[in-house]
């Protein structure tokens, strides 16, 4: 075999080789995005009204059992409903040690679904965000923030709240919570404080409309 023939060999094998490459590498991403948004859609809990998806924390699990053992009454306590999704909101939310990225947005079942897309967009852009400098700075995902009790300070039924010219019944509580404790990271720097108003749907959903 001639050198020209060697050279052309051998330029062909190796275009084939770095085609090889870069099909692997695009497979793989693709694998591992869409088993990370697989893994952050997969319902691991849920009842009447809500849904707890991807990789729920011990006390998350259960927040969302005492929730739907309170959504099981024959009698509705509605204070005591509201509490918890709020409660249950905060524990996902506010966690971060479980998510796979800022897409994978905590509470999203609790909050008032007319507003959902304002939500997520809003959530992503001024709350998540901060993940990156974290990840960039060296640290993992299991490293970051996780709510470890959640206490709710005051409850109390507040005016309709009047969406477009519908009124709902609603609520308004205050909440304080902790962070588990954390090594790597400073968890002060992280809200520790709110305030929730939940409305009560037709449908018997408890949403939380709006926070601070």
């Amino acid at each position: 075999m001639t050198n020209t023939k060697l050279s052309n060999l051998h330029k062909h094998l190796t275009l084939a080789i770095i085609i090889l490459i870069i099909t692997t590498a695009i497979v793989g991403a693709i694998f591992v995005v869409t088993v990370g948004f697989t893994s952050s859609e997969e319902v691991t809990h849920s009842n009447e009204f809500y849904e707890l998806r991807g990789n729920p924390t011990k006390y998350q699990d259960n927040l969302f059992k005492e929730l739907t053992n309170e959504l099981d009454k024959s009698e509705k306590d509605d204070l005591a409903i509201a509490s918890l999704v709020v409660q249950n909101f905060i524990a996902d939310y506010y966690t971060w040690n479980n998510k796979l990225g800022t897409f994978d947005v905590g509470g999203k079942t609790f909050v008032f679904a007319t507003e959902f897309t304002n939500f997520n967009a809003t959530t992503r852009r001024y709350l998540y965000e901060p993940m990156l400098n974290y990840i960039a700075s060296g640290l993992e995902m299991s490293d970051l923030t996780e709510v470890e009790s959640v206490t709710i300070t005051a409850k109390n039924y507040a005016f309709p709240f009047d969406y477009n010219g519908t009124t709902f019944t609603s609520f308004y509580l205050e909440a304080t919570w902790t962070y588990a404790s954390n090594e790597k990271i400073d968890t002060s720097v992280f809200q520790n404080w709110g305030a929730f108003t939940v409305i009560k749907t037709e449908e018997g959903r408890y949403e939380i409309a709006r926070f601070y």
